[in-house]
């Protein structure tokens, strides 16, 4: 079995999806795969169906992890030319991208595929023919970092992620009298940590960490479905 793996991207969710990779590949033996280069991906995501002509195409497994249904088309390529088994844990399969992936595993023959949320592989499971889904929640994992004594944490409150507007606002109001430093994402889309080494710290140094499910921050886009991302 190959490891599909993704390309960089400058988010903190790459090195979260880096470091899934990094401990597959290290625990299972597994290899990384680099995936087919750009123009080739243009190719295979334009054609309506069928595989790679037999010049590309390899006996080999691929698995690989994506966050967000999307990033599975952006590999078409290796997928089509991959004859062996296909699988995927995908994260973030709300019930708006349900057409989407059905549509995109069935076209690229992906065989297995795990998802993050229990209600959403009962769903596709029953939606999808000839694949097989199956629930993998997000795992706990040992960072190995170290925390300074609680009273000696200069953040007193701090919500990443996703904001829920209404527990926010709440929290402004009383934050400042109480005379706790508040860390939050101040404008919808800016990280409050750029980069895995600010994630770490940053956890590391805060009393109290809140991260709520996308169903109450984010209900158009998961609908009835809720799942925590163990933070």
């Amino acid at each position: 079995m190959g490891l599909l793996a993704t390309r960089p991207r400058a988010h903190v969710s790459y090195d979260i999806v880096r470091g899934v990779e990094e401990g597959l590949c290290e625990s299972l033996g597994w290899q990384r795969v680099k995936p087919s280069v750009r123009p080739r991906q243009y190719f295979a995501k334009a054609m309506a169906a069928g595989s790679m002509p037999r010049l590309f195409r390899s006996k080999r497994s691929l698995f690989m992890v994506a966050m967000g249904a999307y990033r599975i088309a952006d590999y078409a390529a290796d997928w089509r030319a991959a004859t062996g088994k296909k699988a995927v844990w995908l994260f973030d399969a709300w019930p708006s991208s349900y057409r989407y992936i059905q549509d995109v595993t069935k076209r690229y023959g992906i065989d297995l595929l795990f998802v993050t949320a229990k209600q959403s592989a009962e769903r596709l499971n029953r939606a999808i023919d000839g694949v097989d889904v199956e629930w993998c929640p997000e795992p706990l994992v040992e960072m190995g970092f170290k925390s300074p004594p609680f009273e000696d944490r200069k953040v007193g409150v701090l919500q990443f992620g996703r904001r829920y507007d209404a527990w926010h606002r709440a929290v402004l109001r009383s934050s400042t009298p109480i005379g706790a430093r508040y860390v939050y994402e101040e404008a919808v889309g800016h990280l409050v940590f750029p980069t895995q080494t600010d994630f770490v710290l940053g956890l590391a140094d805060s009393k109290i960490s809140v991260c709520f499910p996308c169903d109450v921050t984010n209900a158009e886009r998961a609908g009835d479905v809720s799942t925590m991302t163990q933070r």
